[in-house]
């Protein structure tokens, strides 16, 4: 196969970079709302701490909030809503407030395991579904029930309130130190958050509150990989100009949104980000033609990780290190990345099969 395929003329491919950057810029003035519904004992504040390490009683609620419903702005176009139960929004907040729910992305609804499965919680549940928005039910608070009652516990509350398995999870936000000194299944939540959110093409909203800020290498590497399967999964065998195409969308998305993890939105409107698409210029064809070109016994769905995957962990490097790093030692970066790259495959496999 000839691997200048993946050479594309250069003022194309920034002509390309430029809008991929414009649409990522776009997709940032949108605002990404997160609902947390529940009784005052779901624990509904443990949980909003434990995913974002933000603490409710140090942000001030937009003005329309209520004692009971509360709109929280964490940072530019993010808001995080508190309420005990969707019709308690509809029926209390002002028309300011009622807006920002009626746009909320995604809903959380926390029950108390310990309180035990209640009517109007069926109702609330119902409610939200009927809206159209995604909904996951965690019970927290699991920490408290028997492990020898809780499958039947699960069982019980699925069939009464409806919910499909991949939407709820079990969990425990503030388990009691004598039961468990961790806590449960936080990850778990945060992984169904990210993966709703992404699919909304927000998922670089993320980076802007407060624990994932704090975490920007492994915020980024959950990209990496992400688009290293998107790579993987959505290459096509036999359309070589395809494949093209795929790979410039993915991996353009993916080096700009790096950037933006690193740099924040200044990145999108200076003059680095031209540099930045040389420089992912200078990868893409020097990783792939000189490294992965060789490798032809590998089918090219899985080419399309390894190179989205090698250039995703340089450009890390690169940023983390003010992009200050020579060309010729980002290219020996990376070819140290593709051998990386190279012992995924399995990984890939498996993944695809999950």
């Amino acid at each position: 196969m000839d691997n200048n395929i993946y050479e594309s003329d250069f003022e194309e491919f920034k002509k390309n970079f430029d809008k991929t950057s414009e649409r990522i810029k776009k997709s940032l003035e949108q605002n990404l709302i997160i609902a947390f519904l529940g009784t005052g004992s779901s624990g509904k504040t443990s949980a909003i701490k434990a995913l974002f390490d933000i603490d409710l009683g140090d942000i001030s609620p937009i003005a329309g909030s209520t004692k009971d419903v509360k709109v929280i702005p964490v940072s530019k176009n993010v808001y995080i809503v508190d309420a005990p139960g969707f019709g308690d929004i509809k029926k209390e907040v002002s028309d300011k407030a009622k807006q920002i729910c009626d746009d909320t992305d995604i809903f959380i609804y926390i029950l108390n395991a310990e309180g035990g499965y209640k009517e109007q919680e069926k109702n609330d549940y119902e409610q939200l579904k009927s809206f159209g928005k995604d909904v996951l039910v965690v019970v927290n608070k699991i920490d408290l029930i028997r492990k020898d009652d809780l499958n039947d516990f699960v069982q019980d509350l699925k069939e009464k309130m409806g919910v499909e398995e991949e939407n709820l999870i079990l969990a425990a936000f503030n388990p009691l130190p004598r039961i468990s000194k961790e806590q449960i299944n936080v990850d778990k939540v945060m992984d169904w958050i990210t993966t709703e959110i992404e699919t909304k093409g927000k998922e670089l909203h993320l980076a802007k509150i407060g624990k994932i800020m704090k975490e920007k290498d492994s915020f980024s590497n959950n990209l990496i990989w992400r688009a290293s399967m998107d790579a993987f999964l959505n290459t096509p065998l036999m359309d070589p100009f395809q494949n093209h195409k795929n790979l410039d969308y993915i991996i353009n998305d993916l080096s700009i949104k790096i950037a933006y993890i690193y740099y924040g939105s200044e990145i999108l409107d200076s003059k680095d980000i031209e540099y930045i698409s040389t420089i992912f210029k200078t990868l893409h064809g020097n990783i792939f033609n000189s490294f992965f070109g060789i490798f032809l016994k590998f089918i090219e769905p899985f080419k399309a990780g390894f190179l989205t995957y090698t250039i995703g962990k340089t450009l890390q490097i690169y940023f983390k290190s003010g992009m200050k790093i020579p060309e010729e030692e980002l290219v020996r970066i990376a070819r140290e990345y593709a051998k990386e790259a190279m012992k995924l495959k399995s990984k890939f496999k498996k993944a695809k099969n999950q």
